[in-house]
């Protein structure tokens, strides 16, 4: 998904759209949609990185979270992770991610709340 389908989709009110200088005390632009309907059980969306961005170093103590790499490339814990990969932050782990691709990356997210 593009992040030009996601502003139609946050245009519609389809998605909540949320731009963010320095997530988790990271570098960079990031632009996050969430689903505008809330859930007890998991938080659905998508994260949009600008090139160079960094999501920094954070925990998860009452989710697990799982990145699915759209487009672009990130940088995770050592690892690169490409388009059609996964990323999954267990509950009580850590995790950040740094965009190394030459463009924008894209990642839908997944949370499931303890």
């Amino acid at each position: 998904m593009e992040k030009k389908m996601l502003d139609v989709k946050a245009d519609n009110g389809e998605l909540v759209r949320e731009d963010v200088n320095g997530l988790k005390n990271g570098l960079g632009k990031i632009t996050m949609y969430h689903s505008s309907v809330e859930s007890m059980v998991m938080d659905v969306g998508y994260i949009v990185m600008e090139p160079h961005s960094t999501i920094g170093l954070h925990s998860h103590l009452e989710d697990a979270e799982i990145w699915i790499v759209l487009s672009g490339a990130i940088h995770c814990n050592g690892v690169v992770y490409t388009a059609g990969q996964v990323v999954f932050c267990q509950c009580g782990c850590m995790h950040n991610a740094h965009n190394v691709g030459a463009g924008e990356t894209v990642l839908q997210f997944l949370k499931l709340k303890n």
